[in-house]
Formats: C-alpha cells, structure tokens, sequence
C-alpha cells in the first residue's frame, strides 16, 4: 500500500507540464533515463553513407524499419549516434542531394544511442525538438555539395508527433526560386508523394 506521500497531485502534475511547455522542449542530456535496446544482435551495416576512419552516418534494418544512424557526439567514452527511421525514396534524395543531411536526420529522429562500432549499448528515447538546432547537420548542407544541383532542400520532410511521439501528420516543402509548395499529407501518403516530387524534379532538372 503505498503511503499518500508517494502519490502524485494531478495538480501539480499539471502544473509540471504547463511549465514544461512554457520552457520549451527539453534538451537531451545522458542522464535521462534509458530504455532497452531493441536488439543484443550485432549491428549489420546495410549502406555507409558518409566513412571517416569509421562509419559516420550509415543505415541498418530492424525488423520492417530502415534506420539511419548519424554520428552526433563523443561524451564520457560513449559514442553517440542519433538514430531516424527513413525509407528508400528518402535515402534515394539523400544521396542524389535533393534532401540535406539535415532534413533525413531530423526527419523521424527517433533514438539517441552509445554505439561502441558493433552494437548498441544505451539507448534513450529522442525527438528532433529534443537536440538544438546548433547541435544538428547544417540546414542546406547536402552529402555531395560540390556536385548539388542548386536544389538544397528541394523537398524537406518534417514529420509532426503528438503529445506521445505518435506521428500523425507530415508538411512537404517544396522550395525553388519564386516557388513555395507546402502540403500536409497524412503519414501513410508522404512517402508516395516525395516519390512523385522527387520524380518531378528529376525530369525539370535535365
């Protein structure tokens, strides 16, 4: 039985989270608590996108998700890697620099990760709003600048979570000179409709 101390006022639990939303998101931090690693399996790299030494920003498969891992930081002997959930026609824009680093890592960050080159060791529960914007990849920075086809961030998808991290919705924004199209799409869609514009801009850069 637990004694009344232990329990929480809902009050004060109110005034915890308006206080909270008022304050702004917080900052990521390795003293928040972990959760299990989703597997105890070695990690299979399935493509390095970007090697320096190491492997730097890379994906892997669990189970029906594609994961992109993005080196982030060095702390404490911890490597730590944010971890987003992508899909092909991400990936393909990512490398053919239609889509910046910034926009694939951010996208559907899900995970922070101590990544010791084989498996994962920490996990913690991470979104975007959780890292400040002056610890993420530069915003237009894309893999192969020296070969972009000026079109950094021709498709920038950002996908909205609700209070518990659920996605509900997605914005795509497509940028050119003169030109500004936002749409908001439902998740289920977003993918075929970065196909299409990416489809699109192909044709209208050759």
């Amino acid at each position: 039985m637990q004694s009344d101390d232990s329990l929480t006022d809902p009050r004060e639990d109110l005034l915890e989270r308006i206080a909270k939303t008022l304050d702004g998101p917080a900052t990521f931090s390795t003293d928040w608590p972990q959760t299990t690693p989703w597997s105890d399996d070695p990690v299979k790299i399935e493509e390095v996108l970007y090697f320096f030494d190491v492997p730097l920003m890379f994906t892997t498969r669990s189970g029906p998700f594609t994961l992109l891992f993005h080196k982030w930081d060095e702390e404490d002997d911890m490597n730590l890697f944010t971890v987003s959930i992508v899909d092909d026609a991400i990936l393909e824009m990512l490398q053919d620099n239609y889509l910046s680093v910034r926009g694939a890592v951010a996208g559907d960050m899900r995970f922070m990760v101590d990544f010791d080159g084989e498996r994962v060791l920490k996990v913690w529960r991470v979104r975007r709003w959780n890292i400040p914007d002056a610890r993420k990849p530069t915003v237009g920075v894309c893999m192969s600048d020296h070969h972009a086809r000026g079109r950094e961030n021709l498709v920038r998808v950002l996908t909205a979570a609700g209070e518990h991290g659920a996605a509900k919705t997605a914005t795509i924004d497509v940028r050119e000179p003169g030109f500004d199209l936002q749409m908001s799409p439902s998740v289920e869609t977003v993918g075929r409709l970065v196909e299409i514009l990416s489809g699109i801009s192909r044709r209208v850069a050759r």
